[in-house]
């Protein structure tokens, strides 16, 4: 069988970490692994920084319990997974109802369905979540909607995330979100394993205090916040660096929109 080249850069080069990790520690990824070895990537220069591992398995857990817990209050939700890379997700959390999008840049989705077929229930939406129509390829706004952001938001400027938020809350109003932030002190940080990919990209945005998440928009409400800590090292991680999952729950404010500086 005939590698397949994966045409990625900058911060989505970084969709290979994620995948190769999810094949060394989630023993049921049958897909993750089985990438691996269809893609033309010398995934070898991460086998020194395995230990990091650790991290992987702690955030995965924690957006695998919390989709999961999210499915099942809502059988017929929606998930909406922002830039979903080589994410597998979806096949570890199907109950045969849910719809599921995966969204990502054209060339990351391109190289998605190269391994993945769409049905009606698991669609691809090609954008960046900066861009203003992908909102509009959501079709079940009337549906419970779950957005999950897993190792993205922190490569985007923090008005490119702000709006991001506003622009959910204005589409989807009872809306939750699950996202990973990082700390001020992480994005001066050289993470070895984002050093190894051929792009290196730079972090951008982070998050000293979750509540100021609440003061760009009023209708943004912090329910839950997650910090790794199934190892010592990924509560080390955590608390040195501030890297933590927030769940955030939309309030509607009768259609006003608020937002603050």
């Amino acid at each position: 069988m005939d590698k397949v080249k994966p045409n990625v850069d900058g911060a989505s080069e970084t969709l290979l970490i994620s995948l190769w990790s999810r094949a060394q520690v989630i023993k049921d990824d049958r897909k993750a692994k089985e990438l691996v070895q269809r893609i033309d990537y010398d995934f070898s220069r991460f086998e020194k920084w395995r230990k990091l591992l650790k991290y992987t398995i702690a955030r995965t857990t924690i957006f695998d319990t919390e989709v999961a817990s999210f499915i099942a209050k809502h059988p017929h939700a929606v998930i909406v997974n922002i830039g979903a890379g080589l994410d597998t997700r979806f096949f570890r959390m199907d109950n045969g109802s849910i719809i599921w999008y995966e969204l990502d840049l054209p060339n990351v989705i391109a190289l998605r369905k190269q391994f993945f077929v769409e049905t009606e229930r698991y669609r691809f939406i090609t954008a960046s979540l900066t861009d203003e129509q992908w909102v509009s390829e959501i079709r079940e706004k009337e549906l419970p909607v779950f957005f999950i952001a897993e190792g993205v938001l922190m490569y985007l400027e923090q008005s490119a995330v702000k709006e991001f938020f506003i622009r959910v809350a204005d589409h989807f109003p009872s809306a939750e979100l699950l996202f990973e932030v990082v700390g001020p002190l992480f994005t001066k940080f050289k993470h070895p394993l984002i050093q190894t990919t051929q792009s290196k990209p730079s972090l951008k945005w982070w998050l000293y205090r979750t509540k100021e998440l609440e003061r760009w928009d009023k209708r943004l409400k912090v329910s839950a916040v997650f910090e790794p800590s199934d190892t010592v090292l990924s509560l080390l991680t955590s608390k040195l660096f501030g890297n933590k999952m927030i769940h955030v729950q939309l309030i509607q404010q009768g259609g006003e929109r608020s937002t603050f500086s």
